[in-house]
């Protein structure tokens, strides 16, 4: 089973995969497909088994080469396998999926810095993608002046600065999760 998404955040992916899992889906491959930054979107290949206890946890943090080896080697001596080379690049992050049989296994963290300090390295991450939108709707409206001619209701002036808006509300929310993990 093929299913495409436009998931970005490790947690929104997690929840994807354990929602699948506990229908007796198994992700087999996952093919990431960029747009244009920081656009982009996934498409997941699932096998259909009986097995519903696999769980499915999601970290985000890029690493470099040296540092792989250790890090996978740090899941797996806890029990939990890493999904095909580890690794699901996008534009602005990397995810990298892990996996247990033992239902009895819920969380890849054992302390409350390391989930802070990851939601704080994903919040500055989305930040930067809304900046990088909201720079390019500017210009677009600089180059393209006939974009900015728009009648005066509400939703004329809704529908000509959708993009500002999501732009905006991007920049706003990850600031809102930046400091609220500082």
């Amino acid at each position: 089973m093929l299913a495409i998404n436009l998931l970005h955040s490790a947690d929104s992916i997690e929840r994807y995969l354990n929602r699948k899992s506990k229908k007796g889906y198994h992700l087999k491959t996952i093919v990431p497909f960029t747009l244009f930054p920081p656009l982009y979107f996934t498409v997941f290949n699932f096998n259909k088994t009986t097995n519903k206890d696999r769980v499915y946890r999601v970290d985000s943090r890029k690493l470099e080469k040296d540092q792989e080896k250790e890090y996978y080697q740090i899941f797996a001596d806890d029990g939990w396998t890493c999904l095909g080379n580890g690794s699901v690049s996008g534009i602005s992050d990397v995810h990298h999926i892990f996996y247990s049989d033992d239902p009895k296994k819920n969380k890849i963290y054992s302390d409350e810095e390391s989930v802070r300090l990851r939601d704080k390295d994903n919040a500055g991450r989305e930040l930067l993608g809304g900046l990088f939108l909201f720079v390019v709707f500017i210009c677009l409206n600089i180059f393209f002046p006939i974009l900015a001619e728009h009648p005066n209701t509400p939703i004329g002036f809704l529908s000509h600065n959708f993009y500002f808006i999501v732009a905006i509300g991007i920049i706003i929310i990850s600031l809102f999760r930046y400091f609220k993990n500082r």
